[in-house]
């Protein structure tokens, strides 16, 4: 009987060891120091190199495994407990109970260190192109035109399938690849120089069924893909799961990051991929100068090959909203307000920010709009500024 306290107390203590560790870690976090240059730049990114050079040996996602054996270990420690509540044998069931805590907190404790840490440490548009002058309307409406001229140039260069929806050029290996060498632009100071190998979710099915494009899992080392979702958004979906793998943490900054990687790419869909990613972006800029008609016109710019693929893709999307859909978006909403995202998944494309300015003499007349330009439309900006030196 001692010898079983004995082992239940040592089983307690662990639980506490860890959750103390990982409330030390989470004050530590608040120190961008350590957050950005102890574990970002250090021990993460030390780990992530080490671990993603095993993990990328294997052709299938060690995720998906780690996830399975999990799940299983603890949907058989659960069954185990309900037998002995059955028997009353309540003190096997505690030391069940502390087992299952104890993996969840381990789990918990790995993802602090490699991944969490990562979420207090600088500003991602620091190291990317920014544009942070205050463009009048012809400014916006002629980079507006600019980026829906080449959007239509790119689709007309594609080949397309007897329906008019753009052919897969790679296989998935082949485009990370393309993508990884992308990312040699970026600066090595801040961006890990590693790029772990993107993995094909074997279970997409099922993370479709969550409407989850892609997830990369810090502990593994790997930035994984969903094979389900369209190919219009592959590119751009490979490359924000990398920026992941490379300490990017906020989503907003993987996307941002995405932007740039697609943005700037020679390779057609690649770019193709991050133009239409970036539409709404570029409308949202337009649609504030207060001119109707100039936005109308670049609206329907846009080539009819461009809807085409924009539709296919978007109806793809719209099968996949139900009831698991919804709890996908509140554990992800869940996980990301946890690690300090206030707006949750509203944290993927932040909108711009507008002040409405009336008029004083008439309250409720709107005469002015001052327009704070989100990181991806100051980005949109910087780059079509290089274009005209």
């Amino acid at each position: 009987m001692a010898l079983r306290y004995s082992k239940i107390k040592k089983a307690i203590i662990i639980s506490i060891v860890l959750l103390a560790i990982i409330l030390i870690l989470r004050i530590l976090s608040y120190n961008q120091f350590i957050a950005e240059y102890v574990f970002a730049r250090g021990i993460s990114r030390a780990y992530i190199y080490v671990i993603g050079n095993i993990t990328s040996l294997f052709p299938f996602s060690i995720f998906e495994l780690f996830i399975l054996i999990t799940a299983i270990t603890i949907i058989i420690l659960i069954i185990k407990m309900v037998k002995m509540l059955s028997k009353r044998c309540y003190f096997l069931v505690a030391k069940n109970f502390v087992r299952i805590i104890n993996i969840v907190l381990a789990i918990t404790l790995l993802y602090s260190i490699t991944a969490s840490m990562s979420y207090k440490r600088n500003q991602v548009e620091n190291y990317l192109p920014q544009y942070n002058e205050i463009p009048d309307n012809e400014y916006i409406f002629n980079m507006a035109r600019y980026y829906i001229n080449e959007y239509n140039e790119l689709s007309a260069s594609l080949d397309r399938d007897s329906n008019g929806n753009i052919k897969f050029p790679y296989t998935n290996s082949e485009l990370y690849e393309l993508i990884a060498l992308e990312f040699d632009k970026l600066d090595d100071s801040y961006f890990s120089s590693f790029t772990p190998k993107v993995k094909t979710l074997l279970s997409s099915p099922i993370w479709s069924a969550f409407s989850i494009t892609g997830v990369s899992f810090q502990p593994t080392a790997e930035p994984n893909i969903n094979s389900n979702q369209p190919l219009l958004y592959l590119p751009h979906t490979m490359a924000h799961e990398i920026a992941h793998s490379k300490g990017v943490m906020w989503e907003s900054d993987a996307e941002l990051v995405a932007d740039y990687i697609t943005l700037t790419s020679k390779n057609k869909y690649i770019k193709y991929s991050g133009l239409t990613c970036l539409l709404n972006d570029i409308f949202q800029m337009t649609i504030y100068a207060d001119e109707p008609d100039v936005y109308t016109e670049i609206y329907q710019l846009i080539a009819k090959s461009c809807w085409i693929d924009i539709s296919y893709a978007n109806n793809i999307y719209s099968t996949k909203f139900g009831l698991l859909d919804k709890i996908g978006e509140f554990i992800n909403d869940l996980y990301l307000k946890s690690n300090g995202a206030t707006n949750g998944v509203d944290s993927y494309t932040p909108p711009s920010d507008v002040i409405e300015i009336e008029n004083p003499e008439n309250p409720g007349e709107i005469i002015h709009y001052v327009i704070n330009y989100s990181n991806s439309q100051k980005l949109l900006l910087a780059i079509y500024e290089r274009t005209l030196s």
